[in-house]
């Protein structure tokens, strides 16, 4: 929703109440894998079948540093959302030491940057029109040995994530814009991108878009336990999706950069998570719409 984003990039008004536990609890999960990864604490850089215990140890450790360190106390409540995360990470971590894939994710790879250096290093920014640029930071880069074709992995800590069609068709752009940043900015070539739902129960295996040409042996992405209910697309889609998405930002822009902002939520319902209907008040707008229509 534009009048979403305006409010809260824009207006940016400050919070009565305290952060919210999901969004704490997602920073402290950032940055725990970001540090566990780095480190790889086992004979890969990834867990292996024979150390993954070593992983679960660490990223416990882990957790309880990233939390304790932060600004925000750590209430009884928030104990317990980080031990429900911390065994549903550990899943996470089985799931991957029971994979069979040649893809490794780079130290220089991990929480990468792009359009945040302004002395002149690092990534730039990926230009999306003459005025306005993108900039962002990608979770995590796995990449082929001694290549270049690579697969952008997005955590997500909630238990369900969109797929290529969900993506479409709830407008995401993320890991397609990020897929165009890692070709463009860091050099890579991206088979895929992936959001990984950690707070899953059920099916944990992650969702996005990825080169069907790939998952089946000898591609890079064979060994990877990918849900192929279509995220697995041939060569033209795949590259139509990256297009179409750079169109949609570029589109987007140019409504920001007009002021064209609007009370616009997908599907014309607001997200359950949006605070701001006191603000921009859509549903009494629409009974008002409605009451007009019945008079006419």
């Amino acid at each position: 929703c534009s009048y979403q984003w305006f409010v809260d990039h824009e207006l940016t008004p400050q919070r009565l109440e305290p952060e919210a536990d999901p969004l704490w609890l997602g920073s402290v999960v950032h940055d725990a894998l970001q540090r566990l990864y780095a480190e790889a604490p086992g004979s890969d850089s990834i867990p292996r079948p024979g150390d993954v215990g070593a992983w679960k140890r660490r990223l416990a450790e882990l957790i309880d540093e990233v939390a304790e360190a932060s600004d925000t106390p750590v209430s009884a409540e928030r104990r317990l959302g980080l031990a429900r995360l911390g065994i549903q990470l550990e899943g996470f971590l089985d799931a991957e030491a029971a994979s069979e894939t040649v893809l490794r994710p780079r130290p220089e790879l991990l929480e990468v940057g792009f359009g945040f250096d302004e002395g002149g290093e690092g990534a730039a920014e990926l230009e999306l029109g003459d005025d306005f640029a993108l900039r962002g930071r990608i979770d995590r880069i796995d990449v082929e040995p001694g290549g270049t074709r690579a697969l952008l992995r997005d955590y997500k800590t909630s238990g369900k994530v969109p797929g290529a069609t969900g993506m479409a068709k709830e407008g995401k752009l993320q890991l397609q814009l990020y897929m165009l940043a890692a070709r463009d900015r860091l050099g890579l070539d991206p088979v895929g991108g992936l959001y990984q739902p950690l707070g899953a129960y059920g099916d944990k295996r992650p969702r996005g878009i990825v080169l069907r040409s790939e998952c089946d042996e000898p591609g890079v992405l064979h060994g990877l336990d990918i849900s192929k209910r279509g995220d697995a697309v041939a060569k033209e889609p795949f590259d139509d999706a990256l297009d179409d998405a750079l169109e949609l930002a570029r589109a987007n822009g140019r409504r920001m950069l007009a002021g064209d902002i609007r009370r616009d939520p997908l599907g014309g319902v607001c997200s359950t998570y949006c605070t701001f209907q006191a603000i921009c008040r859509l549903e009494r707008a629409v009974g008002l719409g409605e009451e007009r229509e019945v008079e006419e």
